[in-house]
């Protein structure tokens, strides 16, 4: 018991290789995600920390919304307690969450699953490489594949400052508010959809769709594709998506529905990859997922499943800057940014989100 906890305590005291800044929005609630891109040296100068207490509060907002079937004297106590933290420079959703995903980590506490038949193992975070200056600095302009991984394709700037702040507005409007299905007031869990109903009659698309937390701290907010999601494909691989809680996909929102300077930046983005990486030409998109993490959370090292997942993914970083791994290439990403997986990097090996102190938007657009 004494290695277990050691081995814990030492896995949640080494921080994360990135720091990012707090929000500077003060008060902004669920939805405070920063716009700004953070600079390099920015990033190198932050302290090394259990997190900086932040101006803006994320997911975890302070104090929290009454969950249904939650008792209403404890979520006071926890909101007073993570004010009380947060004075003594401690912020508690970050510890929390590294907390969890350091425990499901553990190889002890969980059996270790390799990713692919091809990668055997997970690359040491200090061992991988960079983009080299010359290819990073080309990315400001075009796309471009990394020398030494085929098939990772980087583009900085995809979105301006302006267009992610326009997405993260229209963000707040489809999920109500950043609500969270079975925890807010008054929102429940949407139900799986019927096998039978999902191969029949044709369900208008749903205006808005609260956030689904499909594993602690990540949340999940489906969209149909600008051309509307194929009905044979909402009907089987996307009706037995978990990560969506196997909802009926064609009545998810609609991308081209989406009003405003948002829903134009995030119609412009789906027309990004087809027009300006070979390996999307001719594709269709499947659909895109709208995805949120708390800071202090992860999305652990994985291979995207072969049907579902699509041939082809375009993820763009719409607020939080981050760390990203693609088999031995770690790079940060800031808010504008657009990665992309195809070929060796979307099939042969695996992709991860590093923690960070900061709550992190992000779209990701699937093609088949």
């Amino acid at each position: 018991m004494r290695r277990k906890a050691t081995a814990l305590g030492a896995a949640l005291a080494r921080p994360p290789k990135l720091r990012c800044a707090p929000s500077k929005i003060a008060g902004a609630g669920l939805g405070a995600f920063a716009a700004e891109p953070i600079s390099e040296g920015v990033l190198g100068r932050q302290r090394r920390s259990y997190g900086t207490p932040p101006q803006a509060v994320g997911f975890d907002r302070l104090p929290p919304p009454q969950p249904v079937g939650r008792d209403g004297p404890g979520e006071a106590t926890r909101g007073r307690l993570a004010a009380l933290l947060a004075r003594a420079g401690v912020d508690l959703p970050y510890v929390k969450n590294r907390l969890v995903y350091t425990s499901l980590t553990q190889p002890l506490l969980l059996s270790e699953e390799f990713p692919s038949a091809t990668q055997r193992v997970v690359y040491p975070r200090d061992q991988c490489l960079d983009w080299p200056a010359e290819a990073e600095a080309a990315a400001a302009a075009a796309p471009v594949e990394h020398p030494d991984q085929p098939g990772l394709w980087l583009l900085r700037g995809a979105l301006s400052t302006d267009e992610c702040a326009a997405v993260s507005e229209a963000v707040a409007e489809l999920s109500l508010g950043h609500s969270v299905q079975g925890r807010d007031p008054g929102v429940g869990v949407i139900p799986p959809c019927d096998a039978d109903a999902a191969r029949s009659g044709a369900p208008d698309a749903e205006a808005t769709w609260p956030w689904f937390e499909y594993w602690p701290a990540r949340y999940m907010l489906p969209l149909q594709p600008g051309g509307g999601v194929d009905p044979a494909f909402a009907a089987n691989e996307l009706a037995a998506l978990h990560s969506h809680n196997c909802t009926d996909a064609r009545t998810w929102p609609a991308l081209s529905e989406v009003p405003g300077a948002g829903g134009d930046a995030l119609r412009a983005l789906e027309r990004i990859p087809p027009e300006r990486i070979a390996p999307f030409a001719g594709r269709p998109p499947l659909f895109v997922q709208l995805q949120a993490l708390e800071r202090g959370a992860v999305i652990a090292a994985h291979v995207d499943e072969p049907g579902v997942g699509g041939r082809a993914i375009a993820t763009t970083v719409i607020a939080g800057a981050s760390e990203v791994r693609v088999g031995a290439v770690a790079f940060i990403v800031r808010a504008g940014d657009m990665y992309c997986l195809t070929s060796a990097a979307r099939d042969d090996i695996d992709h991860e989100v590093y923690s960070g102190t900061e709550d992190r938007l992000s779209v990701t657009m699937r093609f088949g």
